[in-house]
This record gives structure tokens, sequence and C-alpha cells, in this order.
């Protein structure tokens, strides 16, 4: 690959991680909205209760969820090798 082709490259990869951006934070806020309202539905006379309720309910979906596991694996081992790379350990050193 020349030069231009990888700037290209980089330049296409760089807009395309900006609209991810701006579409994930839509999405947040979105998901926060209808968070509000679940929230009033689930107990309109005390709403922190009904988010605690709320909190409850997305942690049982979250731990049904196969790939929940899996991800909670795979950024612990990330951690682990982070944690052995900064102590030099296991033949683990920083570049």
């Amino acid at each position: 690959m020349d030069d231009e082709t990888i700037n290209e490259f980089i330049a296409k990869i760089s807009e395309q991680m900006f609209i991810l951006q701006k579409n994930q934070l839509e999405l947040k806020s979105a998901v926060t909205v209808l968070k509000g309202l679940a929230v009033l539905e689930m107990n309109p006379s005390d709403p922190l209760e009904g988010a605690k309720q709320l909190r409850n309910l997305e942690k049982t979906l979250l731990n049904s969820e196969p790939k929940h596991q899996e991800l909670e694996e795979v950024l612990e081992i990330i951690e682990a090798l982070k944690v052995a790379k900064d102590h030099g350990v296991g033949g683990i050193h920083e570049a």
C-alpha cells in the first residue's frame, strides 16, 4: 500500500468512527429518555423505587444473555494481561 491509499483508508475509518460515536450518543440519549418513562410507568408514586425495579430487571436480563458472561470473561482476561504487563509478570513486558 502506498501512502495515499493508507491516508485515504485512515480518513474513511476516522469518518466512520465519528459517525459511530454520534449514533451511539443519540442512542444513549434515547435509552435514557425511555428509562425515565419506564421508571414513571413502573412506580408513578415512588420513582426511586421504580428506578430500583428497572435496574433489577436490567441486571436479570443482562445476566440471562449468553454473550454477557463471555464478554465479562474476556474483560477479566484483558485486565489480568494489563496487570501482568505493568508488573512484568510471565514474560509480558512493555514494548
